[in-house]
């Protein structure tokens, strides 16, 4: 929760499904996403590297256009704006 910015409170809400609930990540997202969590206990210098690793990974996936389409029902399905 410290090193995200965030309380306890809101990461046990996340991790109970209570908040961002509509947002589903492949079995394979989440195992990075765990890795970057274990490196990040490891070493705190290491999140924003690892945010930025899962940020591309995201993008490589389109993950993260489906992120923006749920969030912004302006967005059409063929949105290029990150691959432009």
């Amino acid at each position: 929760a410290k090193v995200l910015g965030v309380t306890e409170s809101a990461v046990s809400q996340y991790l109970k499904s209570k908040r961002a609930n509509e947002i589903k990540f492949s079995r394979d997202e989440i195992n990075e996403i765990k890795k970057s969590v274990e490196r990040t206990f490891k070493d705190k210098k290491q999140f924003m590297k690892e945010l930025y690793r899962l940020c591309v990974l995201f993008k490589e996936s389109k993950t993260i256009c489906k992120i923006h389409m749920k969030k912004d029902s302006s967005i059409g399905k063929d949105c290029g704006v990150c691959f432009d």
